[in-house]
């Protein structure tokens, strides 16, 4: 659908294009949905270029991600934000990115994750539903927020009898959630755009591989990579057999996908 789309829609600009295009993907996967009960994610770029400069268009919602690898820098430059729950809290200043990073990469299932004092204090206030200082966004996410402390009842419920769940054990328990996605209501991806050069390296991963992965992690291999002159087929497969042993030691498996392309 979304390359139907895309293709078919010969007056547009490229980021128009993909705008449309990721509209009528939306509107397909929520058929989808309503029959199934189905949701997914969606990362998409379409590519412009100018001469040695690229002009990369985004469409994105859920947790899979792109990337892009600055050569000239040797630095990864995360182009999407995470539309889950520990995205949002770390957005409303709730939690660090290190902490939320750490929680998503745990092997112990949050309990090997220190979090700092204000930190604890801030879940803490917001699982007992006293956030109405805390919480400083406006809207859905608001909304979002504001869902949480119900959120964690239900995997304190799970638990085993006369055991209480710590916040990181719960954040832990909540990495995968989503605030958005495809099939939801109706919710379209939202488009963003980037510039890159002639020798950057666009990464699109499914959460399969960016979780089991941490962006530094994720950056050496496409360094180590393009260093050895491996091809784009060569870095996706690389990407997938680290994010497979990474996973194998977190006890964890979803599963993976990842598209590479050398601009």
């Amino acid at each position: 659908v979304l390359m139907s789309s895309f293709t078919q829609n010969q007056t547009g600009s490229v980021k128009e294009k993909l705008e449309d295009a990721a509209k009528a993907c939306a509107e397909a996967f929520k058929q989808i949905s309503n029959v199934q009960g189905s949701n997914t994610t969606l990362s998409a770029v379409a590519i412009e270029r100018t001469g040695d400069t690229f002009e990369l268009h985004i469409a994105h919602i859920g947790d899979s991600r792109a990337y892009c690898f600055r050569k000239d820098s040797q630095t990864l430059e995360r182009l999407t934000h995470d539309d889950g729950y520990l995205e949002l809290l770390v957005k409303a200043s709730i939690l660090s990115q290190e902490t939320a990073t750490a929680i998503e990469q745990s092997i112990e299932q949050g309990r090997d994750v220190q979090m700092a004092q204000e930190e604890t204090e801030n879940i803490e206030k917001l699982l007992s539903r006293n956030y109405n200082n805390l919480i400083r966004l406006d809207g859905p996410d608001r909304v979002a927020l504001s869902i949480i402390p119900s959120i964690a009842e239900s995997i304190t419920n799970q638990a085993p009898r006369n055991y209480k769940p710590t916040a990181q054990e719960i954040l832990y328990a909540m990495r995968n959630f989503l605030t958005k996605c495809l099939g939801h209501r109706k919710l379209t991806p939202a488009i963003t755009s980037a510039q890159a050069q002639k020798g950057d390296i666009l990464i699109i991963v499914s959460d399969g591989v960016s979780d089991p992965l941490t962006d530094a992690q994720l950056s050496n291999i496409v360094n180590r990579s393009a260093i050895s002159g491996r091809d784009a087929q060569g870095i996706a497969d690389l990407l997938i057999t680290e994010a497979d042993a990474q996973t194998s030691k977190r006890k964890k498996n979803d599963d993976r996908s990842a598209v590479v392309v050398v601009l």
